[in-house]
């Protein structure tokens, strides 16, 4: 049966890549709530191209702090009114496999949010990583998405927390005290469940920003700031996860890709 689907981005400066993830959510969610935390490029122009966008602007907050929280439990106030059977939290640079909309259409409700794979793309849009290594502080870094606990780990490597099943008058809440949040709220009642069924592809580690190590730099300063960690142990340790010498990739499965996505 056809689910009513809504999306749920939380976006800044995404203007190199949110014309393609908003062609794929158009093709099958209802609606397209954004939550944009004051980008200065064309992505409001480009979102506001698209009939099913909702735009919201978040309340601006440090970038140290990195209150992530703030901007979800805005765009959980603008889901309401719409009482959507499921709701997927992305960020703008979040792709789901092709599959998406029948995994969906095919759930029996029962469980109440589904932890799916996070592909990180490497390289190039043809490649992710399933590398799995101890740095030299002692962190285990596993990057497949494919296996181990659905756990946000450092390295990502993770199953997430994307696809929810909304409870119309559940008072969902996000956490606004700290950066490393889950994509789900965290009150979710229920059942939780996993599967590699289908799953997501993230973009944001095969941009120039991210090869430079200039977020993986801003990275460091939020933990620093929010956790207590060194700065510089952070940043050795981004930089080791980025040049990791055993790295291993593996070719990304056409049947995840969405035919003429860039149209």
């Amino acid at each position: 049966m056809k689910k009513k689907v809504i999306a749920s981005l939380g976006i800044k400066n995404e203007e190199w890549i949110i014309e393609k993830t908003l062609n794929v959510l158009n093709r099958f969610c209802d609606k397209i709530i954004i939550v944009d935390d004051h980008s200065t490029d064309n992505t409001e122009s480009i979102c506001r191209s698209f009939d099913k966008v909702e735009w919201n602007v978040n309340v601006e907050h440090d970038w140290k702090t990195r209150t992530d929280g703030v901007q979800k439990n805005i765009a959980i106030q603008a889901i309401k009114p719409h009482n959507p059977d499921y709701v997927l939290f992305l960020d703008g640079d979040e792709i789901p496999f092709r599959n998406m909309p029948d995994f969906i259409d095919e759930r029996d409700d029962s469980v109440d949010l589904w932890k799916l794979p996070f592909v990180h793309l490497w390289g190039d849009e043809s490649h992710y990583r399933v590398d799995k290594f101890a740095t030299s502080q002692g962190v285990e870094v596993n990057y497949n998405p494919f296996c181990g606990p659905a756990v946000h780990g450092l390295g990502g490597g993770s199953k997430k927390g994307f696809l929810m099943k909304w409870r119309d008058g559940f008072d969902y809440k996000h956490r606004t005290d700290h950066h490393i949040l889950p994509m789900e709220p965290v009150n979710v009642p229920g059942v939780y469940g996993e599967s590699n069924e289908t799953g997501i592809l993230h973009y944001g580690k095969i941009t120039e920003h991210f090869k430079t190590g200039k977020k993986d730099e801003e990275y460091a300063v939020m933990r620093s700031h929010t956790m207590g960690f060194n700065l510089q142990d952070r940043i050795k340790h981004h930089e080791e996860c980025r040049e990791e010498t055993n790295m291993e990739l593996k070719e990304v499965n056409p049947e995840w890709l969405w035919e003429d996505s860039d149209d």
